[in-house]
């Protein structure tokens, strides 16, 4: 059985990143493997003024579920950063996925990747739903780069992101796996090779239709025409989604 770590924002806080941490967590639980969630309890510095929690659901998404979890990495508190070191060493895991969205927490992420990978003797990986933003400071590219630099492998969701990621890394040789047997990182290491798998992203399976929604009268309270698009990541009103 595979004993895997996943690094992220657990289900108590809000945002896209989160709902993909546990349905990731729910999914590998399913095909047998002992699945650990290891989460911040603060996840951006504190100058930013929210703390990102879901005071308003009331349901445990990991209920049900032989899915454990730890709240301990403090972006702000480098101490327990070390702590998260120390307990993701006593699961000792077969492999770690850092769920990465955003380069202001690359000094955590990164020097817990870096610590892990000295020090335990796992598979480190990361999963990009980005690489970089936007509109990117110099110091979240430095950030960026640091983080970065320390998996053994990568996970992206578009063939774009694996350019993104190219272009940054220009020297470094990529493989990029897609729907096929992977080689064992060790195995590419002595090469200079990391792999990259390609995965198509999940639909969550967190939410479920309300079946006694009336559609017609929430579109009219709405004033919502007779079809209705959505474009969105998340979109909090799930009655809506339904229509």
């Amino acid at each position: 059985m595979k004993r895997i770590v996943i690094f992220g924002p657990g289900p108590q806080f809000k945002g896209g990143i989160a709902n993909y941490t546990t349905s990731l967590a729910k999914s590998l639980s399913k095909l047998g493997a002992e699945v650990y969630i290891v989460s911040w309890t603060q996840q951006y510095p504190s100058i930013i003024p929210r703390d990102f929690i879901d005071r308003s659901s009331k349901k445990n998404f990991l209920e049900g579920t032989p899915v454990k979890i730890e709240y301990i990495t403090n972006y702000n508190n480098p101490f327990s950063w070390n702590k998260t070191v120390k307990l993701i060493k006593s699961i000792n895991p077969d492999i770690v996925v850092f769920q990465w969205a955003i380069s202001v927490q690359g000094m955590p992420m990164g020097y817990i990747a870096k610590k892990l990978k000295t020090g335990c003797n796992c598979e480190i990986i990361f999963d990009l739903h980005v690489v970089a933003q936007k509109e990117s400071s110099i110091l979240d590219k430095i950030f960026l780069k640091y983080a970065l630099k320390k998996p053994h492998t990568f996970i992206v969701h578009s063939l774009k992101t694996f350019q993104e990621l190219q272009e940054i890394f220009p020297k470094q040789k990529f493989i990029l796996v897609d729907r096929q047997p992977r080689a064992k990182h060790t195995e590419l290491a002595g090469k200079g090779i990391q792999q990259v798998i390609r995965l198509y992203h999940p639909i969550y399976d967190m939410f479920t239709p309300d079946i006694n929604i009336d559609r017609e009268k929430i579109k009219a309270e709405l004033g919502l025409k007779k079809y209705v698009f959505l474009f969105s990541a998340l979109y909090e009103n799930t009655k809506a989604c339904t229509m």
